[in-house]
C-alpha cells in the first residue's frame, strides 16, 4: 500500500515580508480570551501581510472555537499544499463549520464558495464574509442588549434552560436581546443561499413564514455575535453535559474563564467586535486590491454536489463531521438552534432530513463514498480525519483509492483538550489527485 505518510511537528516560517518585524505568534491557549484586550490591537499592520503564515497568525485572533475547528491545524495543512505543488484558484469549502479554511483561502487571493448546513457556521460565515457595513456599531448592539423594547416579540425560548445552563437573570438577558432583534429589524434572519441560488432565510417567530426584509443580515450578525458570546463563555472543555457544549451551570460560573460572572457582565468584551470589524477591513481590503471573491451556500452536501448547480472548482476541502463522539453537531449545538429558531431541532425540517448526515460510525463509509463519487468534477481533493474517526486511515485510504490514483497523507500530532482531558491526537490531512 502507497501510503506515505509526512509527519510535521512544527510548519515552517515562510519568506519574511522585506523591511518587516515578525509578529508575535497568536497564543493557543484556549483560554486565551480571558488575557487578551478588545482594542483591536491585535490586527495592528495586519492589512501589510504578504505571506501565508502571517495570514494564519490573523486568522488565529479570531474567536472561533467551533467544534472541530482546524484553527490549530490550517498552516500545517496550507504548507501541506505547497510542498506538495498542488496549484489552485478556486476552492469549494464543502463542510465548511468555521471558516477558517475559507478564511485562508480569500485571504490569499482564492475564489471560494463555502458550505454548511448548520445555523451558527452559516451566521458566523455570512457576517464576517458579508459587506462591513453590517457590522453593527457599539451603539446599535447596546440597544439590543437594553432593555426590552416590545415584550410582545419576546417568546421566552430561554426560559426552559434556568438553572440547568443559566441563571434567572440570564435567561432574561438572552429571551430580552432576541426579542429586541425582532424589535429594531424585523423577524428575519438571512443565513446564506440554498442549492438553487435562493435565499435561505430564516424566522424568529415560530409558525411565521420566512420573508425578505431590510433588516435580516443585521439579525445574522446580531445572531452570531449572541452566539459566539456563549460559545467563549460556555464551552468550557471537559465532557458534554446532557450532549451538548454549553456546560452545566455551576461548573461554567465556578470555571476560571468567568470567576462567576454571568454572562451579561461583560458581554461586548467576549462577542470581540473590535477584532471582527478589524477582521472584517482587512477582507475588503483584499477584495478591492482585486483578490478573491466568497460565496457561501447553505444546504445539504448531496444536494450540493447532485444539482445542477454544484460549485466549479480546483480544489475540494472536505473537512465532514468524523463519526466519533463528537459527530452528532444538531445535538452538541442543540441549544443554539432552539435559540435561532424558537423550536426543538426536530421541527427544523432541514436538520430532520439532513443533519445526521455522518454522526455515526454505523453507515458512515457508505455516505463517504457517496460523497466522492459526486466529487469527479474536482482535480484535487484535501480532506481530513483524525484517529478517532469512524474508521482507521487505512481503511479510510482504501476507500479514497477507490476513485484516485495518487493519495498522499500529512498526519500531524496535535495537542488539545477533548472530552475527557488534555491530550495528544493524530490529525490525518489527505491529498487525492488524479
Amino acid at each position: 500500500m502507497n501510503l506515505s505518510s509526512v509527519s510535521n511537528n512544527e510548519p515552517d516560517l515562510l519568506t519574511e515580508c522585506p523591511a518587516s518585524q515578525p509578529r508575535k505568534p497568536p497564543s493557543k491557549k484556549r483560554d486565551r480570551v480571558i488575557e487578551a484586550t478588545t482594542d483591536g490591537s491585535l490586527f495592528v499592520g495586519a492589512d501589510e501581510f504578504c505571506n501565508s503564515q502571517e495570514v494564519n497568525d490573523i486568522i488565529n485572533l479570531l474567536p472561533i472555537c467551533y467544534v472541530g475547528n482546524k484553527k490549530r491545524m490550517l498552516m500545517y495543512i496550507w504548507r501541506f499544499l505547497e510542498e506538495e505543488g498542488v496549484r489552485f484558484d478556486t476552492v469549494f469549502d464543502a463542510f465548511s463549520g468555521s471558516c477558517v479554511f475559507s478564511f485562508m483561502s480569500l485571504m490569499m487571493g482564492k475564489h471560494v464558495v463555502s458550505n454548511d448546513i448548520m445555523s451558527y457556521p452559516s451566521l458566523l460565515a455570512v457576517s464576517l464574509f458579508g459587506p462591513k457595513k453590517m457590522c453593527p456599531s457599539d451603539s446599535d448592539l447596546l440597544r439590543v442588549m437594553g432593555d426590552e423594547i416590545d415584550p410582545s416579540n419576546n417568546i421566552h425560548v430561554a426560559d426552559q434552560w434556568e438553572g440547568m445552563f443559566f441563571t434567572e437573570k440570564e435567561c432574561k438577558f438572552l429571551n430580552s436581546y432576541r426579542s429586541n432583534m425582532i424589535s429594531l429589524y424585523g423577524p428575519s434572519v438571512f443565513a446564506g443561499e440554498l442549492t438553487d441560488g435562493r435565499k435561505k432565510i430564516i424566522s424568529l417567530v415560530p409558525g411565521c413564514e420566512a420573508k425578505e426584509t431590510d433588516g435580516m443580515r443585521s439579525n445574522s450578525f446580531m445572531l452570531y455575535l449572541i452566539l459566539t458570546l456563549l460559545h467563549q463563555l460556555c464551552f468550557t472543555g471537559g465532557r458534554y453535559f446532557r450532549r451538548q457544549l454549553i456546560a452545566r451551570l455551576e461548573y461554567r460560573l465556578d470555571h476560571i474563564r468567568n470567576k462567576g460572572e454571568e454572562i451579561y457582565s461583560k458581554p461586548m468584551d467576549f462577542m470581540w467586535l473590535k477584532e471582527i470589524r478589524q477582521f472584517m477591513n482587512i477582507l475588503e481590503a483584499k477584495k478591492e486590491e482585486g483578490g478573491g471573491t466568497h460565496k457561501f451556500v447553505s444546504d445539504d452536501i448531496m444536494n450540493v454536489l447532485t444539482s445542477g448547480n454544484a460549485p466549479s472548482a480546483d480544489l475540494v476541502y472536505l473537512d465532514p463531521p468524523y463519526g466519533g463522539l463528537s459527530s452528532n453537531y444538531v445535538e452538541i449545538y442543540r441549544l443554539f438552534e432552539e435559540y435561532i429558531y424558537g423550536v426543538k431541532p426536530d421541527r427544523v425540517q432541514h436538520l430532520v432530513d439532513h443533519a445526521s448526515r455522518f454522526k455515526k460510525p454505523a453507515g458512515y463509509r457508505e455516505q463517504f463514498e457517496e460523497v466522492l463519487d459526486q466529487c469527479d468534477r474536482y482535480e484535487s481533493w484535501l480532506i481530513s480525519y483524525n484517529e478517532r474517526s469512524f474508521a482507521s486511515l487505512e481503511q479510510i485510504y482504501e476507500s479514497v483509492r477507490r476513485f484516485r490514483s495518487r493519495v498522499d497523507i500529512m498526519e500531524t500530532d496535535i495537542k488539545y483538550r477533548y472530552r475527557k482531558g488534555t491530550g495528544k491526537g493524530n490529525e490525518f490531512t489527505i491529498l487525492a489527485r488524479q
